[in-house]
């Protein structure tokens, strides 16, 4: 039988638990409209990087028909294939900035106003008219800004491979016409050729000022996700220090990379007196490109930590088996995420050979093998299929 003081100390962690519960459940809410806008961005950067091999591949087609004619002027030809290149990059990369940009606006509307949402609910205190209005313009402008700096119109802003757009198509142009003209090749086997590259390496985008590349679909849902964290960590960071809130708390979420589970789901104090700070918990981790952790300030410290530390052990993949090799965690999910890859460039390789008329059997038939080992895969990890990662164009 418990006493009225134990029963009291009872019910006020029950309705702590209750309300973190509540709290955890709209932050994954919140996650989930957020996830749904990002698909609709991503989906729209690989539809231009869909089209834009389609049409690299009809023009490599078209210069190796030409220039293997008799008499042809291979230097006018290429330079030709050049121009239209650079014309049909500037069009169709205009036209994707415009729709990023405008999707990447609604975004953080929406994230925005989620965050001063959860904000206001969980302090129970209501944000400053002033602050509000701050919070409308900053993390907004910095994000249309992020998009203008690298989405440019230059063909340069492209790769296939190492190599940027018009030095990759300059190089695949000359060897095959050498090629075919040598009696070396027929003109569909260099297609088939210039095709399996162009789909195994996908369109890239390169980021002028690091020289990193990416493709363009990937790199569009990183940058969503990072200017999703970065505003919302920026209002948090500015509505805890206007209310006087110095402790934060990561989030946590299933096979992090090794050096960031070490602080998931940990606190810090920016004055480092109950907790360490930021910098003596992470070490500046928490910028690292990609990392999607995230700290929401705590206010009110007697709260239970959102992770115990049970669920903190246990949260990630548990270790299993396939195909002679073990695998955990971080691992697991790097490996998943190699296949969906891979079974993105067997589409494109599909897709872009029926537009030739080429036989597309043989990656067809890949295809369907890749599909099999992932599903397998995603089974023994104890994850779902992810169809939106699958899905190109």
């Amino acid at each position: 039988m418990l006493s009225e003081e134990e029963q009291r100390e009872q019910e006020r962690k029950e309705r702590q638990e209750k309300r973190k519960q509540e709290r955890l459940q709209k932050q994954i809410e919140k996650r989930r409209k957020l996830e749904e806008r990002e698909r609709k961005s991503v989906k729209r950067a690989s539809v231009f990087e869909l089209g834009m091999m389609i049409f690299i591949s009809n023009k490599i087609r078209e210069a190796l028909e030409k220039a293997t004619e008799e008499n042809a002027k291979f230097n006018e030809i290429l330079a030709k294939s050049l121009v239209d290149l650079r014309k049909f990059t500037k069009k169709e990369s205009k036209s994707l900035k415009k729709d990023v940009i405008k999707e990447s606006k609604k975004d953080f509307e929406e994230n925005k106003n989620g965050t001063l949402d959860l904000i206001k609910e969980a302090s129970g205190k209501p944000i400053k008219k002033k602050l509000k209005i701050d919070l409308y313009i900053s993390p907004q402008d910095d994000t249309s800004k992020r998009w203008k700096k690298y989405i440019k119109t230059s063909a340069n802003t492209y790769a296939i491979g190492k190599d940027k757009l018009p030095v990759f198509f300059t190089k695949i142009v000359q060897e095959e016409v050498k090629n075919v003209v040598g009696g070396k090749s027929t003109i569909d086997d260099s297609c088939r050729k210039a095709i399996s590259k162009l789909a195994d390496s996908g369109l890239k985008i390169v980021e002028y000022d690091t020289g990193v590349k990416k493709n363009v679909d990937v790199w569009v849902k990183q940058q969503m996700q990072y200017a999703e964290k970065e505003s919302s960590q920026e209002i948090n960071n500015k509505c805890a220090k206007d209310m006087g809130v110095t402790v934060f708390e990561f989030d946590a979420h299933a096979n992090a990379r090794p050096s960031h589970k070490k602080w998931q789901g940990k606190r810090y104090d920016t004055q480092g007196k109950l907790y360490p700070s930021l910098f003596q918990l992470t070490h500046g981790e928490e910028k690292d490109y990609g990392c999607r952790h995230f700290a929401q300030p705590v206010w009110d410290v007697d709260m239970p930590y959102a992770y115990t530390k049970d669920q903190l052990k246990n949260i990630d993949t548990k270790p299993f088996t396939f195909q002679g090799k073990k695998y955990e965690g971080y691992e697991a999910r790097q490996y998943q995420r190699e296949l969906e890859r891979n079974i993105r460039a067997l589409k494109r390789e599909v897709i872009l050979l029926d537009n030739q008329g080429l036989s597309s059997t043989e990656a067809k038939i890949k295809l369907k093998h890749a599909n099999a080992t992932y599903k397998a895969f995603s089974t023994e990890m104890g994850d779902r299929i992810h169809n939106d990662r699958l899905r190109i164009g």
